[in-house]
């Protein structure tokens, strides 16, 4: 009788060992883990469209890229909420699955609404894209994380701070517009831009209406 508790005792001291040991692993260390990766992964633009401009937002439209990934495969979980600058938001509702080959890159892609939330700094900032040769953008999201497979526990609030450096338009140098669709065009003077806008680029050209052609 003594025996049989005896091992009844020690079978439950083991297996509360392996839980309190399966606890501390995925609540303690595997978030360590995460938010180490997180802080070596590299993140670059591929490309970026801009569509649908409003005054207080737009439609962007890009591809991320992100290398040094590691070893270990996982979910950054939607939505994912990137304050880009302070400048505004942008809602990315599409998951980025890492496959865990740390030599490939991850794709991402963003299909989102920008929403402006301070038009002074977003005036700044836009001026930059036109008149200086390259930019960097300061990415702050607080990503959820789901590592290896379905299974494992979801890690929130991980930090995924990034700088973005790319190529801005440089004020146009060296650029030459063959075409431009307008739609409907009225002209009032020669030369007269009836309402010029807060980053103004000075274009010389001709400006022919469609009715003029036939």
């Amino acid at each position: 009788m003594h025996r049989n508790l005896f091992i009844i005792l020690c079978i439950a001291i083991i297996l509360l060992t392996i839980l309190i040991r399966v606890i501390i692993v995925f609540y303690a260390i595997v978030p360590v883990i995460v938010r180490s990766t997180i802080e070596k992964v590299e993140l670059s633009v591929r490309s970026i469209n801009i569509e649908d401009i409003e005054n207080d937002r737009f439609r962007l439209r890009a591809e991320l890229e992100l290398l040094r990934t590691g070893s270990i495969a996982g979910t950054i979980l939607a939505p994912l909420l990137i304050n880009v600058d302070n400048i505004g938001t942008v809602r990315n509702d599409k998951s980025i699955s890492i496959d865990g080959y740390p030599d490939l890159p991850t794709i991402g892609a963003v299909d989102s609404p920008f929403i402006v939330s301070d038009l002074e700094v977003f005036h700044k900032f836009s001026d930059s894209l036109i008149f200086e040769a390259n930019v960097t953008w300061h990415l702050t999201v607080k990503a959820s994380i789901q590592p290896i497979s379905s299974a494992m526990p979801i890690y929130f609030n991980i930090p995924f701070n990034k700088q973005v450096k790319h190529n801005a338009l440089n004020s146009l140098q060296n650029v030459s517009i063959k075409s431009i669709s307008l739609g409907y065009v009225e002209s009032i003077n020669n030369n007269t831009t009836p309402h010029p806008g807060i980053n103004a680029i000075p274009f010389s050209g001709e400006l022919q209406s469609k009715s003029s052609e036939s």
